[in-house]
């Protein structure tokens, strides 16, 4: 009989045993069906035809009375392909994880495991313990202490960079970092620590393999983050079709728009062109006055509603406000001289 510690030892491997048919041939494994399969994914075409073509059921469907409502099931159809497709788009992601955690299950979770233990420096508790969940984030901290001992016991002691690995490999947080000086012997600490990891990663080893046979069944999305992007990429979706449907449903208590509303993208009929009058005499015309100034205009120089504009008494005006500054600055100047 199996001991209860041994129970998963006992346990076959995750990855399948070659089948053969009663004549001797080897049947297609799944990780090959699963290959075939996204190899021979039909393209569907996303054109104007498919796009019509559910317009016209969702017209069917909603019946639109106003330019509006029928802007609204032109939406609804387009949003409801591109559910489609994010669906088609899921089914291939699942897949491919499922061949992946046949296939290269150890190099995904290597390639993750050197990806968290990168932020080890800045969260050192947190990747520390996120670290021994898996055997391959426990290979990277035994490689870690291994190379540390080595350097313990070549030099007898290490360096102060070596030191603040060796703090980040314990999940020291930075807060309780200043003061701490290494406690006895190096090379004995590492030991230890190894030691413990060994330990971690057989009980890591074996829920491993779990995660990998769930992941191989298709029952686990833990590591799959492009489907958890194309997941609320589909939630946005729904959510706009949701907001058309009720847009579709809800009723308009207005008869129409109102009148002061004109579209301001139409065609405004342009302003009638008159024949020009013949010009009037030279003396008829003031010279002071101008409706349209080339310069603007001070409070004390408007001329107030109504009234003209004397544009040569205005720019006197100002040329005698510039001597005035003139004659005030040199005035300035020369008291302090003396």
């Amino acid at each position: 009989m199996t001991p209860p510690a041994d129970r998963f030892a006992a346990r076959p491997s995750a990855r399948p045993a070659e089948e053969f048919d009663p004549y001797g041939h080897r049947q297609p494994s799944r990780a090959e069906g699963l290959e075939r399969g996204l190899l021979d994914s039909p393209a569907v075409p996303e054109d104007f035809e498919q796009v019509r073509d559910r317009s016209i059921d969702w017209y069917r469907a909603f019946k639109p009375r106003t330019d509006f409502h029928a802007w609204l099931v032109d939406q609804v159809s387009v949003l409801s392909l591109r559910v489609d497709r994010s669906q088609r788009i899921e089914r291939r992601l699942r897949d491919r994880h499922s061949l992946r955690a046949e296939l290269a299950w150890d190099l995904d979770r290597r390639q993750e495991a050197e990806a968290l233990g990168s932020k080890l420096a800045r969260k050192p508790a947190e990747v520390a313990v996120a670290l021994r969940r898996t055997p391959q984030g426990c290979d990277r901290l035994i490689r870690r202490w291994e190379l540390l001992a080595r350097s313990a016991e070549t030099q007898g002691r290490w360096t102060p960079e070596q030191a603040s690995v060796a703090i980040d490999l314990l999940g020291v947080p930075a807060e309780f970092r200043a003061g701490i000086e290494a406690v006895g012997d190096p090379a004995e600490l590492a030991r230890r620590e190894l030691a413990g990891l060994a330990e971690a990663r057989a009980v890591a080893a074996r829920l491993g393999e779990v995660d990998r046979a769930l992941a191989m069944a298709d029952l686990s999305d833990e590591s799959n983050h492009e489907l958890g992007r194309l997941r609320r990429h589909e939630s946005s979706l729904h959510r706009r079709i949701h907001w058309c449907l009720a847009q579709l449903r809800s009723e308009w208590t207005h008869k129409g728009p109102g009148p002061e509303i004109r579209l301001r993208w139409a065609l405004q009929p342009g302003p009638e062109v008159e024949e020009p009058s013949p010009p009037a005499p030279e003396s008829a015309v003031p010279e002071s006055v101008s409706p349209h100034p080339p310069f603007d205009l001070e409070l004390d120089e408007d001329p107030g509603p109504g009234q003209a504009l004397d544009v040569p008494r205005i720019l006197a005006g100002r040329q005698l406000k510039q001597e005035w500054k003139a004659q005030a600055r040199r005035r300035k100047l020369e008291r302090l001289r003396a």
